[in-house]
């Protein structure tokens, strides 16, 4: 019993001994010696002090780095992995300094000065190459040609540049695509072409009065001189004609009902400012008479609403062979006739010193570079050679008219000036 009471007497002192120690372990120390772990940065996070207190000095012995102005963030493709580096001396700028005894990562290049382009990254996406400009002797065409005929299907104009596309075609090793887009007297086609690029790919089949006529009227964002002229290919036959059962069978008879009765006689033309509009307006003025115009939106139309009674006479291009049972041509109003016509007297022929021929061709947006001008020129000059293209011109009441862009330029302005005076003397335009 004693020896249990001993024991337990020992324990008791050991546990109080014990006790007295973790006590005093647990008081604070009064004088910090070092700076406190707080302080030292942890993978770049600094932990908050317990206790405010002023900054401590850092320790002599463990010099930190200067710390420098935040660098830009380093592309990540830059950095070596799994490569550690011994710290540089001096350390590169870095969000914080690795704590003492950590080794930094490998340092990466020192970020560029303002204004100094940095070293240039791998090459992971080649950047895309500007198409180069065009030059002598390149290829063209290497896609297909649209050419835009800014007059319906069916009617002589359309008719005529059809032939003459299927001839050149076939000195070119890239399609020529017809492409019909008439409206406002054509003036819907060409502007569409004068928008277009200039690249050889779209281009504007057209006649003298597209070029010449419509930049009077104040709509048109052109003028005669405005597109790239390429070459003059045809001629067109031009025709005054009336229903078959109208009362008048010769030129002279229309003329003189048309002075005794000015205004009564209606007339339709292919549209507003076309070699046809302008062409009757003009014969009513020297005559001294007046005629009321009716625009279609091409000469088929136009020969449409003759046979239908809605207009007494129409001024077009003739397309393809006259049916003469219906319809009783008055005049040739150009100098270009057919053989089937030879009995039609032409404006000429009956001692008038004015004709109004309609010539068409072929023109490209401005700019269009020369090289493709004269592959184009080339094309279409061999083609209203062809034996073949002459025929098929004829079928439509037209025959080959070649000018080079020069020769074609020449007429634009000398139709510009024409018209002007017509629309002018017309009252049609101030």
């Amino acid at each position: 019993m004693r020896i249990k009471t001993k024991e337990r007497s020992s324990v008791i002192c050991i546990v109080s001994l014990v006790f007295a120690i973790t006590l005093a372990g647990c008081a604070p120390d009064p004088a910090p010696a070092t700076v406190p772990a707080a302080d030292v940065p942890v993978l770049g996070v600094a932990a908050p002090a317990p206790v405010p207190a002023p900054a401590p000095e850092p320790e002599p012995e463990v010099p930190a780095p200067e710390m420098e102005a935040p660098a830009p963030a380093l592309a990540p493709e830059l950095a070596v992995s799994g490569v550690v580096a011994p710290v540089p001396a001096p350390a590169p700028a870095a969000e914080a300094p690795a704590p003492p005894g950590v080794a930094s990562p490998a340092p990466a290049p020192e970020p560029p000065a303002l204004g100094v382009a940095p070293a240039p990254a791998p090459d992971l996406a080649p950047a895309p190459r500007p198409a180069p400009a065009p030059a002598p002797g390149i290829a063209f065409p290497t896609r297909p040609i649209d050419v835009v005929i800014p007059m319906p299907p069916g009617g002589g104009m359309d008719l005529i540049a059809r032939a003459v596309i299927a001839g050149a075609q076939k000195h070119l090793d890239q399609p020529l695509r017809p492409i019909n887009r008439p409206g406002a007297g054509a003036l819907v086609g060409a502007e569409f072409v004068l928008r277009a690029r200039p690249d050889g790919y779209t281009i504007l089949f057209a006649t003298s009065g597209t070029i010449a006529s419509i930049p009077h009227f104040g709509v048109a964002r052109y003028t005669h001189d405005t597109f790239q002229p390429v070459i003059r290919t045809s001629e067109g036959m031009h025709i005054l004609a009336v229903r078959a059962d109208a009362p008048w069978q010769t030129f002279g008879e229309f003329v003189d009902y048309a002075r005794r009765n000015p205004g009564k006689i209606a007339y339709g033309s292919p549209g507003v400012g076309t070699s046809s509009h302008l062409a009757l307006e003009f014969i009513a003025r020297e005559f001294g008479s007046s005629l009321t115009h009716v625009p279609f939106p091409g000469g088929a139309e136009a020969t449409t609403a003759l046979l239908g009674g809605h207009v007494d006479a129409v001024g077009s291009l003739a397309a393809g062979e006259v049916d003469r049972t219906r319809i009783r041509v008055l005049a040739i109003l150009g100098d270009m006739k057919t053989p089937a016509l030879r009995d039609v007297p032409a404006l000429r022929e009956m001692g008038y010193d004015f004709s109004f021929p309609v010539t068409s061709g072929v023109v490209a947006p401005p700019g269009t570079p020369p090289e493709m001008v004269a592959v184009l020129h080339d094309a279409f000059k061999k083609g209203i050679a062809d034996p073949d293209v002459v025929r098929k011109l004829e079928r439509v009441s037209a025959v080959p008219n070649y000018g080079d862009g020069a020769t074609q330029q020449k007429e634009f302005t000398e139709f510009f000036h024409l018209f002007g005076k017509i629309l002018s003397d017309a009252g049609i335009i101030q």
